[in-house]
């Protein structure tokens, strides 16, 4: 009952000081409708994308050496690089410098604390979110539309050369390593070099297929020759003939067997040195040909990764242009007069029911 009493009382109170009340609120109405117009307005472009996949930066997929099906669109990984460098300090500041924002903003680039300021200003203008498709919508407004929708395009276009930056330069790595691999291995076919022409001297082999035949050839027909004098020595000895024959037969069997001794083992090149050269000569051109296959292969990769950096492969995928905007993102004027004028009435009332005692 007591409470009905004072919601009787305070709505006597306000309805004796109507006329107050609507006077002050249309006054503020009035105002506030009128100031409004002097708000400027602003205009809001945004450009929207998707993360390119690293598959697109990679060599390997480039260039068919993988089995993994190449994918073009990021992955979350890939979401949240591009999220971080859109809000980094880089991005600002060449917004600031290629579009002279100090005096678009007219703030004194000289001040000490400039640099922070048009920072400031710029995190109020630039919004950066995360759409449930999983792209990426970056927004700059200014009073300027045409402006708004330029500075929204640099802004995509510097966080794709960042990005592509940073690809860059984890390529480069892999170049610098690829051209030290090929340089490491080049020393060792060098050392591998001197070597094989320090064993080639010491065992004069040059051409092992050749030689190896050659050898084998000789050592052949020796020995069948040996064998051969050494039977018809025999039969003729047994058959009676004459001494000058059976001499020189024994002449030409010891002819015969020094030949094939010194080809078994001769003091400057025998079969036995020969066979042993031909191991230290073989070896050694396997590891070279080895590392040079080594070398081609590293080649081809480095080829390929100095191919794949001068393509410039893209960072992000755009979905949508900003456009020069038609309709401003703010002030909404007939909300601001409407709110305005509303708080001015509530307070107007509040005022006149502290005011009266017993209320």
């Amino acid at each position: 009952m007591e409470e009905t009493e004072h919601i009787r009382d305070a709505i006597r109170i306000i309805w004796g000081k109507r006329k107050t009340i609507l006077q002050w609120t249309a006054l503020v109405f009035i105002c506030s409708a009128l100031l409004s117009l002097l708000l400027k307005n602003y205009y809001q472009a945004t450009t929207t994308f998707y993360p390119a996949s690293l598959d697109l930066s990679k060599p390997d997929q480039l260039f068919g050496h993988s089995t993994h099906e190449m994918d073009f669109y990021g992955s979350s990984q890939d979401l949240d690089r591009l999220l971080t460098i859109c809000h980094s300090n880089e991005i600002k500041d060449q917004l600031v410098r290629n579009f002279n924002l100090y005096q678009h903003y007219d703030i004194d680039s000289t001040g000490a604390l400039a640099h922070h300021k048009i920072r400031k200003k710029l995190d109020k203008l630039m919004t950066i979110i995360k759409t449930k498709y999983d792209a990426i919508d970056l927004s700059i407004e200014d009073k300027d539309k045409i402006l708004a929708a330029s500075m929204a395009n640099a802004a995509r276009n510097y966080v794709n050369a960042a990005s592509s930056q940073l690809i860059t330069t984890r390529l480069m790595d892999v170049v610098r390593t690829y051209q030290s691999s090929i340089d490491d291995k080049q020393r060792r076919i060098d050392l591998l070099d001197d070597s094989l022409m320090f064993i080639r001297k010491k065992y004069p082999i040059y051409n092992i297929d050749a030689q190896t035949e050659s050898m084998i050839s000789i050592a052949t027909n020796v020995s069948n020759d040996l064998s051969g004098e050494q039977a018809r020595y025999e039969a003729l000895k047994k058959s009676g003939a004459p001494r000058d024959t059976l001499m020189y037969l024994s002449a030409r069997i010891k002819g015969l067997e020094s030949q094939l001794k010194s080809i078994n083992s001769g003091e400057s090149f025998n079969l036995t040195n020969f066979n042993e050269g031909v191991s230290k000569v073989s070896s050694i051109e396997q590891a070279i040909e080895r590392l040079q296959s080594q070398i081609n292969e590293d080649r081809i990769r480095h080829q390929q990764t100095v191919t794949t950096i001068e393509s410039g492969a893209l960072s992000l995928i755009t979905v949508n242009q900003a456009e020069v905007p038609i309709y401003k993102s703010r002030p909404m004027r007939s909300i601001l007069v409407l709110a305005t004028t509303f708080l001015s009435f509530v307070s107007l009332c509040l005022y006149y029911l502290l005011k009266k005692p017993g209320v």
